[in-house]
Parts: structure tokens; sequence; C-alpha cells
């Protein structure tokens, strides 16, 4: 984790602002907010895979009084090179460049080696295709992880200091993201101390911020966890989530727009799932 001085301006100035997966769930909520939170006259892009459902949440959301910023909506599939290359081009030629990336979309289930897919790989695409466009001295990444992903969740005390490893590169991580693909296709991932796929995924994403954090020092790249929400995907763990979509997204929203002291490669959370707290950085 590391630190730089942030500009005195860099809040107040109108924001292009890019949110992946948010026609439902906690990306819905943070467009949500990010209508009335980010700096006035910021031109908010909530984009999906589903483009039916991604114009209906955004008649939805124009429907919001009090909003101070601008809604479009584009079509996002992060598994699909061409999709995020048309998406990258629209905004490099509307704007110039993008200040703000938050890495929402993700999926759990069944389908382990599919996580991987769209949950680490997917991330880790749309982050290399926007990473030439994103305003070089105040550009941030927010990346929604989970403490289900924390490194106490890997049993292989290998595998868990290669993720934790400072000087982890990307080549290094995807390659053992594909160890664990593969370790699934030959039915041996609890045997060789691997937790469930979607932790994987998330520890993948962690770390993928992490490292890009120490490659592009000029930004602020952070992972969160929001917390055990109320959508689709929380109530797929079991029980009913506690928190609603705006308190899972009140601190991704935060990492987005609001000071942060200069704080960068950073995994931020509450004391607890349940809490509704803005976060602050935890041993990851």
């Amino acid at each position: 984790m590391s630190q730089r001085a942030a500009s005195p301006e860099e809040n107040m100035n109108p924001q292009v602002i890019l949110v992946t997966g948010a026609n439902k769930g906690i990306g819905y909520g943070i467009v949500r907010s990010l209508l009335t939170s980010a700096p006035s006259r910021s031109i908010i892009y909530l984009t999906s895979r589903d483009v039916s459902r991604g114009q209906k949440a955004v008649t939805e959301l124009s429907a919001i009084g009090g909003r101070s910023s601008n809604l479009v909506y584009h079509q996002l599939d992060i598994t699909d090179e061409q999709s995020i290359d048309t998406l990258v081009n629209k905004i490099r030629n509307a704007h110039g460049r993008l200040d703000v990336l938050i890495n929402n979309a993700s999926i759990a289930g069944t389908d382990n080696e599919l996580m991987v897919d769209v949950n680490y790989y997917g991330t880790l695409m749309v982050c290399k295709k926007f990473l030439p466009i994103i305003e070089k001295d105040h550009g941030r990444i927010v990346t929604m992880g989970s403490a289900i992903g924390h490194l106490a969740a890997f049993e292989n005390e290998e595998i868990r200091n290669q993720l934790g490893n400072p000087e982890l590169t990307v080549e290094q991580l995807s390659a053992l993201m594909d160890k664990y693909k593969a370790d699934c296709k030959d039915g041996k991932a609890s045997e060789n101390g691997w937790p469930m796929a979607y932790a994987v995924t998330k520890a993948g994403e962690t770390a993928l911020s992490g490292i890009l954090a120490r490659k592009y020092p000029s930004l602020l790249i952070n992972v969160c966890c929001p917390g055990w929400v109320n959508t689709e995907m929380g109530a797929s763990m079991g029980g009913k989530p506690p928190k609603t979509i705006d308190e899972g997204a009140i601190i991704p929203v935060r990492l987005a727009v609001s000071d942060l002291g200069g704080v960068s490669g950073g995994f931020w959370e509450n004391p607890s799932v349940m809490d509704t707290g803005v976060g602050s950085v935890s041993v990851w």
C-alpha cells in the first residue's frame, strides 16, 4: 500500500466515471449514489452486458431528483474484447480521458472456471484496456472485492504466500489463476488447499489491484468489500443479507470520489460485513 499527495482540485472538477455491471445490485446503488455525490456536472457511464436491462436501469435512475451529474448508458461485456474496445474508443473520443473506473461486474455460481474467466480475467482485461486513457494525475480504479477472499481463506501456505507476495506480477497471478482452473478440471481444487471459487476470484482481483497500484503510483487504485448486501448474489450465500444496495455502495463511492489522503493499494472494509460505515484500510 502506498500514498501519493492528493491535488486539492481533483475532487472538485467534473469527472468521467464508468461503473461495470451496473444494471442491478450494488452497481446500480453505486450509480444512484454518484448521481448526487460525484462532483457537479460529472458524467456517469452505467454499463451492462444486457442492453435492455441497462437501458431500463438508466430510465429508472434518470427520474431521480436532485441529480447533479449526467447519466449515460453503454453496453459492456467485460469478457468481450471488442465490446471493451468499443467503449474505450467512445470515451476517448467523447471526453479524452476516463477519471474513475469502478470494476463491479462479477458472477457467482457453480461453474468455477467461468467465474475465473469473468471475475478475474474480465476485470484484468477491462483494466488493461482502460488504463491508457485513465487520467494520469488523479485517475482512480475501484474494484469490488470481498471479505470472503481474504488470504486467511487459503489453507495452502504456498498459494497464500504467492498471493500476498508484494512483488507479485500479473503474469504470476494469472498463472496461479490458471493453476486453480486446472485443479478444478482435475477435481483436485479442495485437495490442493483452494477455498470456494468465488473466494479465489475475489482474492485474484485484490492481488491484481495491489499489482496495478505499484505499477501506476500516480493513480489511486483500491479494492473494497461492500459487506453482505441484499442482492441476488448476496442472498445466494444463505440467509438474509442485512445491507441495502445503497449501504453496499458507501465504501466504493467513497473510494471513487472522496479524499483518501493519497492511499492506494489498500483493501477497504468495515469491521463486520453487516456494518454500514465508510470503511478503512484493513489487513488483507
